[in-house]
Order: structure tokens, then C-alpha cells, then sequence
């Protein structure tokens, strides 16, 4: 999706930190999630998001009703029942609350 909002497609990348039931602590505990913004002449821009953060399924979407694309995410561990709700502000989304 457009997450910038120029009319160019942009890219969500995530890596999972844990994906074993049996570990207290994350696999990768530096899983790197970004957003690739598009320039419309197939080239990205890589922008890190943030490092140490469990991604799975995340989904972007106008979460709030103010036009952008916002984040939606579920982190992969087996005892850890939270959404966390990522807004954009109109240059990409900000980690805004865990639930």
C-alpha cells in the first residue's frame, strides 16, 4: 500500500522473533521490521521501524478513519496475547498501543 501517502507503492517487511513454543527468549532477538517506500520507478527506500519487535500477520490498513494506512500487528509467541496498533501520521506508521 501507499503508506506515505505520494501516490507510490510502498512495502512492509517484518521479521518473526520467535517461532518456538519451548524458548523464554526470542529466537532472533534482533528481527528487524521496515517500510520500503517506492518511488514509482521501482526503487525502494529502506527505513527501519524498529528492532526487537515479534511481527506475525501484520496487516496495513486506515485504522483510525484519517485516510493513511495504518498497522495492525500480532506478535508470533505462544504466551503473549496482545495486538499492537501502529498510526501513521501521514509519514508512516508509529507504535501507538499494545492491547
Amino acid at each position: 500500500g501507499d503508506v506515505d501517502g505520494d501516490g507510490y507503492l510502498d512495502v512492509f517487511v517484518a521479521e518473526m522473533a520467535q517461532w518456538s513454543s519451548n524458548k523464554s527468549e526470542p529466537d532472533n532477538p534482533k528481527a528487524t521490521a521496515w517500510i520500503c517506500f517506492g518511488n514509482g520507478q521501482g526503487q525502494f527506500r529502506k527505513t527501519e521501524l524498529v528492532v526487537g519487535h515479534g511481527w506475525h500477520e501484520a496487516r496495513l490498513a486506515d485504522l483510525d478513519g484519517d485516510g493513511d494506512l495504518d498497522l495492525l500487528n500480532k506478535p508470533y509467541t505462544w504466551d503473549t496475547p496482545r495486538v499492537d496498533v501502529w498510526l501513521n501520521n501521514g509519514t508512516g506508521p508509529r507504535r501507538s498501543s499494545t492491547r
